[in-house]
């Protein structure tokens, strides 16, 4: 059973967790709740705006700009104008097919940047509330803006 930090076992409960799910009296180091890890300056999370600029090239810069050459891209939002993107045929997983759609889309999406190099996986909210998913080549950001939060590695 989990009560905030503490991990309990539900065979076993003592007494002193049983009233409002607080101990009475002193824990030992075992039962003591770790404090949560806190961001240090080398893992702080870096926010990429991108606003009339190819999307994929613009990361790549801003990062390199950053020092950053392997990260964490954990949150992508924005607007684009124009988008290509890569799903892999049911028949070779090792293949790409490759769309580019020259229409308006939300986007929301998430990846990675290794060796200096963006890999963006998103979805494309377009009109009629459907969607165009997959592995993002290119983003025109134009009308809107793009931001993409960044956890260096």
């Amino acid at each position: 059973m989990v009560r905030g930090h503490r991990v309990l076992r539900s065979d076993v409960t003592p007494a002193r967790y049983r009233q409002h799910g607080r101990p009475r009296g002193r824990l030992n180091s075992e039962h003591r709740p770790r404090p949560p890890p806190y961001p240090t300056r080398s893992h702080a999370v870096h926010v990429i705006e991108v606003k009339d600029a190819e999307l994929m090239s613009a990361i790549a810069r801003r990062s390199k700009e950053l020092g950053i050459t392997n990260a964490a891209i954990v949150s992508l939002i924005g607007a684009v104008d124009a988008f290509t993107v890569s799903t892999m045929p049911v028949s070779d997983a090792t293949a790409d097919v490759i769309t580019r759609y020259d229409i308006p889309a939300e986007m929301h999406g998430s990846g990675e940047i290794t060796e200096g190099t963006v890999h963006i996986h998103a979805t494309m909210a377009v009109e009629g509330d459907r969607a165009v998913c997959g592995h993002v080549h290119e983003a025109h950001v134009g009308t809107w803006f793009a931001r993409a939060y960044v956890l260096p590695c």
